[in-house]
């Protein structure tokens, strides 16, 4: 501990890990929870928040600083998931905390100078030694430029490792580049004004330590020659045997389904699932979420696991059906949701698992879901840990009813799950008393992190600046929230980075 008598008080520590968290450069279950102590008295209408250099502090940007939680005594805490054995500088922040005020870059009073600390070890967890990857190409002599700052590359040297796909192509190592455990954008090049830039133009960005570029995609696996696109099906008229109205299921799958044969994979179960692929539609709303087109990209980058994405349409008793048992909305009839968490739980997903290759574990199986889909989706993570052991609520419908809340804390026992929450900081203050629900969604945050559960880690949470309640704002946040369920470091990488056994076999092919 680091104490400055009344004013400040830093706690350093090293706990057991769950299942949860953010990275944003790294798996969180791989991240180590540290906690942060500030004893102060801000005034009302203010809070603490911690600022530092690493991404899970903000990455230097002040309105992106962690706001803390009160406890007696004018102390603001909170732990969190950050880099293990990193250097990291931070600092504490006086912030006017409210919607209005929290994304303004002139918010900030430092009440602390910045200090430096090394974060602990991880207890299993080891950061790969260097970064690798393996490029398929036909060039000669192909080069890595790795963008060390904006609109400035270091070249790496590939070495020819063993023979492609076809006659001409050769497999190419580069390593030595990057940080560990954090994010790299890159191009290759030819050394002859040739460069492989990501589909669609721009720099590959990914996480992954080791991978190979194939064709455009990034694999943390050793890939079929070739890949075939992402495709999405449907399945109509789904029986309800819990008393509901049939429905259909619209099943995203992703690149590669229909060639790697030996390969499942997790599910994400949406609501509302007439809005989520492709970006615009007919009717209303006329936005999507564009969860194909943006999973599509992440994938590609090697940013998010391969996932089947199952849209489960809504009804008109979508109110009642999203709406947990025992609050009424609006003089609607309401209530319903435990059959609506039985219909997904006992029908929808029996039926993904005997159709699909899935992975049916709850640390595979994740539920998401915005404004009232987010209430039911939090509903499901806490009525079914055993199914659903990962969550998104996009600005949720907490309003609706305060028994779920309630729930955070006081479940004797807090689901081992992630759980993503989002809202806007703009538009019409809803029933809540703010924006999209922006004060209900840090009350739910701040009451799992009294609970033990650690930010980053269990829990995530974001803000949209700017960004009110509707599609659009959900389709910028939906990277965010895969980014933090489903990340591709989850997966061990098999992708093989040592040379031919014979220089000879690769070089006669």
């Amino acid at each position: 501990m680091i104490s400055r008598g009344s004013i400040t008080k830093f706690t350093l520590v090293c706990v057991a890990l769950c299942s949860a968290g953010s990275a944003r450069g790294m798996s969180p279950e791989h991240l180590v929870p540290v906690e942060f102590a500030l004893q102060h008295d801000v005034g009302w209408g203010n809070s603490v928040f911690v600022q530092g250099d690493a991404a899970e502090l903000g990455g230097g940007d002040v309105t992106r600083a962690v706001k803390l939680y009160y406890t007696a005594g004018a102390v603001w805490r909170a732990r969190i998931g950050v880099p293990p054995s990193a250097t990291l500088t931070y600092r504490y922040v006086n912030r006017a905390d409210s919607a209005a005020a929290v994304a303004q870059a002139t918010n900030g009073t430092p009440l602390t100078a910045y200090e430096t600390t090394t974060t602990p070890a991880h207890p299993s967890y080891m950061p790969s030694a260097t970064k690798s990857l393996v490029y398929l190409t036909a060039w000669a002599q192909p080069s890595l430029e790795v963008e060390s700052s904006p609109g400035v590359f270091t070249s790496y040297s590939l070495t020819a490792i063993g023979p492609g796909r076809v006659a001409g192509e050769r497999r190419w190592l580069a390593s030595g580049f990057g940080v560990p455990g954090r994010a790299v954008r890159f191009r290759l090049t030819d050394g002859a004004g040739g460069y492989d830039y990501a589909p669609g133009g721009g720099l590959y960005e990914t996480c992954l330590d080791r991978a190979l570029l194939q064709d455009g995609n990034l694999f943390n696996y050793e890939p079929a020659p070739a890949v075939s696109p992402s495709r999405k099906e449907t399945i109509a008229n789904v029986v309800s045997p819990q008393g509901l109205a049939s429905r259909t299921l619209r099943i995203y799958l992703p690149r590669g389904y229909d060639q790697h044969t030996t390969r499942s994979y997790p599910v994400l179960y949406m609501h509302d699932g007439q809005n989520i692929f492709g970006t615009t539609g007919s009717g209303f709303p006329p936005v999507r979420w564009n969860v194909d087109g943006t999973l599509d990209r992440l994938i590609s980058m090697g940013l998010a696991r391969e996932t089947i994405v199952v849209g489960i349409d809504n009804t008109p008793n979508r109110l009642a059906e999203y709406t947990p048992p025992g609050a009424p909305l609006g003089g609607l009839p309401g209530g319903q949701g435990d059959k609506y968490l039985a219909y997904v739980r006992d029908t929808v997903k029996p039926l993904i698992d005997a159709t699909y290759r899935t992975l049916p574990d709850a640390a595979n199986t994740a539920v998401a879901g915005s404004s009232l889909g987010g209430l039911i989706s939090t509903y499901m993570g806490l009525e079914a840990p055993s199914v659903f052991g990962k969550v998104a609520a996009f600005s949720p419908a907490y309003w609706a009813n305060a028994s779920v809340v309630a729930r955070l804390t006081d479940t004797p026992v807090l689901p081992a799950w992630r759980h993503y929450f989002d809202s806007g900081n703009a538009g019409a203050s809803d029933s809540s008393g703010s924006p999209d629900g922006y004060a209900l969604t840090f009350d739910a945050r701040d009451r799992l992190l009294r609970r033990g559960q650690i930010l980053n880690r269990d829990v995530y949470h974001t803000v949209g600046y700017g960004q009110q309640h509707n599609e659009s704002a959900w389709q910028a946040r939906f990277p965010l929230c895969v980014r933090f369920l489903l990340p591709a470091e989850d997966e061990p990488s098999t992708v093989q980075v040592a040379p031919a056994a014979s220089a000879t076999d690769w070089m006669l092919h």
